[in-house]
């Protein structure tokens, strides 16, 4: 088994508009040692990133989040006394 059986590859169903003003869509792969790697579709420059370091950036966003709903409802309820 090479390197190359090991690799994950998907497009986005969607395009993004991200690095240039013509949306693509995005290649997701998931490579052997832990890590996503990015790139546009019909673009040769890469971004890899650890699991782990996308794992806790997903995990303080959802956290981010709450925090702003919270902050909201009390703001609303503030204003409705």
């Amino acid at each position: 088994m090479t390197v190359l059986e090991n690799i994950v590859n998907r497009k986005t169903r969607g395009a993004y508009s991200t690095l240039y003003a013509r949306p693509r869509q995005i290649v997701v792969s998931l490579i052997p040692g832990d890590f996503i790697e990015f790139r546009e579709a019909g673009a040769k420059t890469r971004f890899c990133v650890p699991i782990d370091g996308m794992f806790r950036h997903a995990i303080r966003l959802k956290a981010l989040s709450d925090a702003a709903e919270k902050r909201k409802a009390r703001m609303a309820k503030r204003k409705g006394q």
